[in-house]
């Protein structure tokens, strides 16, 4: 006996007897969906990369600002 049932109207889909679940059979496009997955895990990650980058950027920034201000305020006097 079968566990699965096609969906009608629907191919690619199959409906679990036991669970009502229904679920993709298509292996074309659960492989273009686990792709498209890490893609955007990659793109959150490198953000995640790039936001710290910046973040690191903007306090020594602040350090060589405060340096020059500070170097320039002593020579004036």
């Amino acid at each position: 006996m079968n566990r699965y049932v096609k969906v009608e109207g629907h191919t690619g889909f199959v409906r679990d007897k036991t669970t009502g679940a229904v679920l993709n059979i298509n292996t074309n496009e659960i492989d273009r969906a686990v792709r498209r997955k890490a893609q955007r895990r990659e793109e959150q990650e490198e953000l995640k990369t790039l936001k710290q980058d910046v973040s690191e950027m903007k306090v020594l920034l602040n350090k060589i600002l405060e340096a020059t201000n500070g170097s320039n305020t002593n020579s004036t006097k």
